[in-house]
């Protein structure tokens, strides 16, 4: 986490750092130590967002991808709604696969030892 660019932005809000630490509920040392220290808690950094109204994607390297939390705005939506859509076609394919290796082997056209890392081997073994 960027606690320099989190200072920089939140700080240009207000006149003071004094100010600052106020408008979070701490003291402008508590609030130096925080920033110092990189000791922010969550509730502190979700109350930053809100007063800056900025993404917490903002303050970090590479961006977060949305886990357990609702996609609300379109693009986000739409990027969740063409992963699920590859997520079933791969799965759709794996079960294909796996059905074909089956009926080989029902077929006796390979054994059980020829799949070896996922891969079929040349040659029957035994």
């Amino acid at each position: 986490m960027d606690y320099l660019k989190i200072k920089q932005m939140f700080e240009s809000r207000f006149p003071s750092g004094s100010a600052a630490a106020r408008a979070v509920g701490m003291t402008p040392q508590g609030y130096a130590d925080m920033i110092q220290k990189h000791t922010m808690k969550l509730e502190t950094f979700e109350l930053i967002l809100r007063i800056i109204n900025a993404p917490a994607s903002d303050f970090f390297e590479a961006p977060i991808p949305p886990t357990h939390t609702t996609c609300t705005n379109p693009q986000c939506q739409y990027e969740k709604e063409e992963l699920m859509t590859a997520l079933k076609e791969v799965k759709a394919l794996n079960a294909q696969l796996t059905e074909a290796i089956l009926n080989m082997s029902r077929r006796g056209e390979i054994d059980q030892g020829e799949i070896t890392g996922g891969m079929e081997t040349p040659r029957k073994t035994g």
